[in-house]
């Protein structure tokens, strides 16, 4: 059922959802940890691993649970279905004005003969390298900067969150390109 509610893994690969948050700070996304602990408490450790037990579970979070953020309402209830159509997760993603990038089964880039670690979530698919000058690379996938690459040192540093949003400066700054 596609509708209110519907959790892939594909929410994760998207760069216009990619959800983020300090490392070990739950507190910075409550309503999306939220949801995993109802998933948890009710399901089991290993109910999403079992897809049948998710499904219905979905179902009933959807159609039959009334929700006090929707006025004792079903989500099914309220939903309006988007106007603008879903376009599918892309097979890649292109980075134009930037050198991309295609990310290991391990995790890595290649850069100057080595291999360079960004991230083993992103296997498969590309970064783009935004030159900086002075031998600094801005790393992004999609839309989302994920750090800096040092030529000089081949090493690569995550970006640093913030409250104030560096990443959010970045994504206004970015803006549509990919």
């Amino acid at each position: 059922m596609a509708g209110p509610y519907v959790l892939t893994h594909e929410c994760y690969r998207c760069p216009d959802c990619a959800l983020r948050g300090r490392p070990a700070c739950p507190q910075d996304n409550g309503a999306h940890e939220r949801l995993h602990l109802d998933i948890q408490r009710e399901l089991g450790r290993n109910a999403v691993e079992e897809q049948a037990s998710f499904d219905e579970w979905r179902r009933t979070f959807n159609q039959e649970r009334p929700h006090e953020a929707l006025g004792m309402k079903c989500p099914v209830e309220v939903y309006k279905a988007s106007e603008r159509k879903y376009e599918a997760t892309p097979e890649d993603l292109e980075y134009k004005g930037m050198e991309p990038r295609k990310v290991a089964k391990w995790g890595s880039i290649s850069w100057a003969s080595r291999l360079i670690f960004i991230s083993g979530a992103l296997a498969g698919w590309s970064v783009g390298l935004e030159s900086c000058g002075e031998g600094k690379y801005n790393v992004w996938f999609g839309r989302l900067l994920l750090g800096q690459l040092e030529e000089k040192t081949l090493s690569f540093q995550r970006v640093a969150l913030q409250a104030c949003g560096t990443t959010q400066r970045a994504l206004e700054n970015h803006g549509e390109e990919r």
